[in-house]
């Protein structure tokens, strides 16, 4: 394998351009790096320096950004897999997982140190981590410490479930080899005797995966192979299949393979197999009804999925008790959950950052869930869980959304121009806006009686109105083209509508929550916790938060907002006064690498106006 002299934030930099699957501005880049647009420049002048020789390289687009050209996948692999290429803290524990579920006696800190190049110190952190992701949260693995030795319990099954999911974490979905973590066993060559057999048996017995189903079966089987070669067999498996297809699918598969590896495969060995096809297929993209999915889950996940209904109608003020489907889809996820079947795709994490600032109250909503999730099913969740669930959210809000307000915004167009132009105008908005206003009109600008008779909550006029007629509903003045400054207007006014549909209405003014005094300018250089101690030390000093409200910044969710504003938020008592603070920041502030954050808006709530969190949301969003 090459040794690539690439520092850690350039292959970032290779990471993210991969995942974008197209072209990336350069100040999106620099923001996620944490580094200066300058800084980015010299970054992909090196990289591509440095990788000339193996056909991959960052391109430019003037005026647009930056995209990935490569000759060959497997160098990018080559990048992000090997001992050499350990270099940051996921990375090591990553590489010392791996280590220690392949060694049966345990392994040597003093070789570790060694061998990965690092200190007593850091070692000894990263093994307190490892502890508790897999001992102290499910798989619930046992470590064992006998002075410089450390082992895991040789429970193969919790083993094997660990193997699969950091297989399944590192795979490239953008390539036939899509294998990243490449050992001497599992090489793309036995994958490709798994896919191929695989695929024309489940053909055979029409059964169906979608990708990740598929890629998780292969590896699975991959692991039960590189096990069995290693000596390491199942006695008997966890899981029982009671889905008569699929373990005559997984009965020919592993005859097939058992033949072509000249190797033996235990009974206990198709029950595995099979038990996890099973669960596959539940996964797969099937559009199961609530009465379906609770036919094919056990009843504790009916339980769970009820109390989390309830809790986010609750505390967030979301009644989704009527999504069927939001429901159905709830019950599969927790069923695989619980039978430890992730779904993890990396490779989404930089799609998942742009809809979590698109929306950032369902972030919140998604983030309470997994650690709720975490505790219900006894399940260390990451980030990973959140992404996951943050797009079934968006996708329910929608379908909320269209139920609330039917045909949809009702909006007026007010013109003065001729017919064939003013319904050139109302086409455009109808084709760009469909499903989320109903058009009423056009009218002239002098009939007042009649727009007031349709009490649309918008008008778009082709005139200022606003200069001879005056309405308490919002009004908009754009050319027939509509461009992009005119299609900002409309979408911003169409989702302050829409967030009045979804959230309750403030029970006070939006300026009732500011003061003069809690405006803050911080004219110096600080970073994050620096702002927040300030922010905090003004609350307290004129009086706003008393003494008994705990403001725990570190235990709150930060959300980055599309205005460059940073906003958190802490529940207070019933005695507590809903109150904001703002610092505006001259010089940027830092965030977990985000260099662009020029306002930090702190709310404190009162606990009985959690409910008001949606259009706190929104609030911060209008700063």
């Amino acid at each position: 394998m090459e040794e690539y002299k690439l520092h850690t934030r350039q292959r970032k930099l290779l990471y993210l351009l991969n995942c974008r699957h197209g072209i990336a501005n350069g100040k999106e880049l620099s923001a996620k790096l944490g580094v200066s647009e300058r800084t980015l420049r010299n970054d992909i002048a090196a990289v591509n320096e440095a990788m000339e020789a193996y056909g991959l390289q960052i391109k430019a687009v003037p005026g647009k950004g930056y995209y990935l050209q490569m000759e060959d996948r497997k160098v990018l692999h080559e990048l992000f897999s090997g001992k050499e290429n350990i270099q940051t803290k996921e990375d090591r524990i990553r590489y010392l997982i791996m280590k220690l579920v392949q060694s049966e006696e345990g392994c040597d800190l003093r070789d570790l140190e060694d061998d990965m190049f690092i200190s007593r110190t850091t070692l000894e952190n990263d093994i307190k981590e490892i502890r508790l992701r897999i001992t102290e949260n499910k798989p619930y693995l046992n470590m064992h410490r006998k002075g410089n030795f450390v082992s895991l319990d040789n429970d193969e099954i919790k083993k094997r479930n660990i193997l699969i999911r950091l297989y399944c974490e590192n795979w490239d979905y953008d390539s036939r080899d899509g294998i990243v973590l490449k050992d001497d066993v599992i090489n793309q060559e036995i994958l490709n005797q798994i896919r191929t057999e695989m695929k024309e048996i489940l053909k055979k017995h029409e059964i169906e995966l979608d990708d990740f189903g598929l890629i998780y079966l292969i590896l699975a089987i991959a692991v039960s192979y590189s096990r069995m070669l290693e000596d390491y067999r199942l006695d008997a498996s966890d899981r029982i299949c009671t889905e008569r297809s699929v373990c005559e699918a997984v009965r020919e598969l592993m005859d097939r393979l058992q033949i072509l590896w000249e190797l033996e495969i235990g009974e206990p060995e198709y029950g595995w197999i099979a038990a996890i096809l099973e669960q596959l297929v539940l996964l797969n993209f099937n559009t199961y009804t609530k009465e379906e999915a609770a036919s094919r889950t056990d009843l504790r996940c009916s339980q769970l999925v009820e109390q989390l209904s309830g809790e986010m109608k609750e505390r967030y003020h979301l009644d989704f008790s009527q999504d069927d489907r939001l429901y159905a889809a709830m019950l599969i996820h927790v069923q695989a959950l619980m039978n430890s079947m992730i779904s993890v795709q990396m490779q989404s994490r930089y799609l998942m950052e742009e809809l979590k600032m698109q929306h950032p109250f369902l972030g919140d909503v998604s983030h309470y869930l997994c650690r709720r999730l975490e505790q219900l099913c006894d399940l260390k969740l990451d980030q990973e869980e959140e992404n996951y669930l943050l797009p079934m959210l968006i996708t329910a809000q929608g379908k909320l959304l269209e139920n609330l307000r039917g045909k949809g915004i009702k909006t007026v167009v007010v013109s003065h121009l001729n017919a064939s132009l003013t319904y050139y105008l109302m086409d455009r908005i109808q084709k760009m806006y469909a499903g989320k206003v109903e058009l009423e009109g056009p009218f002239p600008i002098y009939d007042r009686d009649n727009i007031d008779k349709v009490h649309p909550a918008l008008i778009i006029t082709t005139v200022q109105m606003d200069v001879f007629r005056q309405f308490d509903t919002p009004v908009i003045t754009v050319s027939p083209l509509i461009d992009e400054k005119d299609q900002k207007k409309i979408e911003q006014h169409i989702q302050k509508a829409e967030s009045e549909y979804l959230y309750p209405k403030l029970p006070n003014a939006q300026e009732a929550y500011f003061r003069k005094d809690l405006i803050l300018q911080i004219e110096r250089k600080a970073d994050l916790t620096e702002v927040l101690s300030i922010m905090e030390e003004n609350l307290r000093g004129n009086m706003y938060v008393s003494d008994e409200v705990q403001l725990d910044l570190k235990r709150c969710y930060y959300a980055l907002l599309k205005n460059d504003t940073l906003f958190l938020y802490v529940i207070g008592d019933k005695a507590q006064k809903t109150i904001a603070s703002v610092a505006e920041c001259r010089y940027t502030v830092v965030w977990k690498q985000m260099r662009n954050i020029r306002k930090i808006m702190l709310m404190v709530i009162n606990e009985e106006e959690r409910c008001y969190l949606g259009s706190f949301y929104q609030m911060a969003m209008d700063l």
